[in-house]
């Protein structure tokens, strides 16, 4: 019998900053608030996070944990890794143009289960346990080196939605025909 006090941990290691913008943090909090409602906890572990995100984060529910660390390196996975471990994480997801081929073997090479978020395929070589390419065009032939491990998470049935853009998906109908302007930002 499954235990009701064990609440599954899921670590989420993604940046945000002026220079590279707050989509990987934004589109992990999607994860997050799916893996909270299915029961469980989730900590973010950022080597850079604005304040105003980090409390986004934490008005979710959610830990925060600074990477001391250079983002990328080998001192970063070895610090992600140590958080998990300590907080008893069964899950890490990496979402970062800085994360190499290196890092996420690293990470790969744990019993930790590994998801990582990815745009353009454009690492050598993908060891994780899951690869999640939401975009609409993206195909397998876009990831050839892969680990014998990797299933491939690809197209629009992935995309990630948090919370804010669910709730109007599921209004009545009358009510989404009434809306006729959108305001899309980026």
């Amino acid at each position: 019998p499954k235990n009701p006090m064990f609440r599954p941990q899921l670590i989420v290691r993604a940046d945000a900053s002026t220079e590279i913008g707050a989509g990987h943090v934004m589109r992990c909090l999607a994860i997050a608030q799916a893996w909270h409602d299915a029961g469980g906890n989730v900590t973010f572990a950022s080597a850079k996070l604005p304040e105003s995100l980090r409390l986004r984060i934490q008005n979710e529910g959610f830990q925060t944990q600074s990477i001391t660390a250079d983002a990328g390196s080998v001192a970063d996975a070895a610090q992600l890794l140590d958080t998990a471990a300590k907080c008893g994480a069964t899950a890490i997801i990496v979402d970062g143009y800085t994360f190499d081929v290196d890092y996420h073997a690293q990470i790969a090479n744990t019993s930790f289960t590994s998801l990582v978020i990815d745009d353009n395929s454009h690492l050598a070589r993908y060891s994780s346990d899951f690869v999640l390419n939401q975009n609409a065009a993206v195909t397998s032939l876009m990831y050839p080196d892969c680990s014998s491990q990797t299933d491939l998470l690809l197209g629009t049935s992935y995309a990630l939605l948090r919370r804010e853009f669910l709730v109007g998906a599921s209004k009545q109908p009358e009510a989404r025909q009434r809306s006729r302007r959108i305001l899309v930002t980026l």
